[in-house]
């Protein structure tokens, strides 16, 4: 009794996996797994390289330089972080480097640092941090 419901369980998750689409002329065609490139995925939306951020007007390009700065002079940032789900939080951290995150719809500029809220090492993605002051 046990391998029907596996055997179904099994079947359910590779339709789920494997399932094709039909197009609207009713032909059939495979889904895609390719991810959005920068600025087409939902929660990019109002966001890009060079654009002001919600950070009072500043660019990403004046949060990079601030890190940079906090980096070079070996000194701790504070900011507002917003994660992909939208909570924000008030984070302290010890930036180490910057660089470029890669993903397949292009790249994205982020900081490793070691955040004293969590604990650890984290990365964060330069558009979602806002208020950058060196303390």
């Amino acid at each position: 009794m046990e391998w029907i419901f596996l055997a179904i369980a099994a079947y359910v998750v590779y339709r789920w996996l494997f399932a094709d689409t039909k197009r609207e002329d009713g032909a059939r065609q495979p889904t895609t797994t390719r991810e959005p490139g920068y600025g087409e995925h939902p929660r990019h939306q109002g966001h890009s390289r060079g654009r002001a951020s919600s950070s009072g007007g500043r660019t990403n390009a004046d949060v990079e330089h601030t890190v940079k700065q906090a980096i070079d002079a070996g000194k701790n940032i504070k900011f507002n972080y917003t994660d992909k789900e939208g909570a924000r939080t008030m984070r302290t951290v010890r930036p180490r480097r910057l660089f470029d995150y890669a993903y397949e719809g292009g790249t994205m500029r982020c900081v490793e640092a070691h955040c004293y809220l969590r604990g650890a090492d984290r990365t964060f993605a330069i558009f979602r941090m806002s208020s950058v002051v060196i303390t």
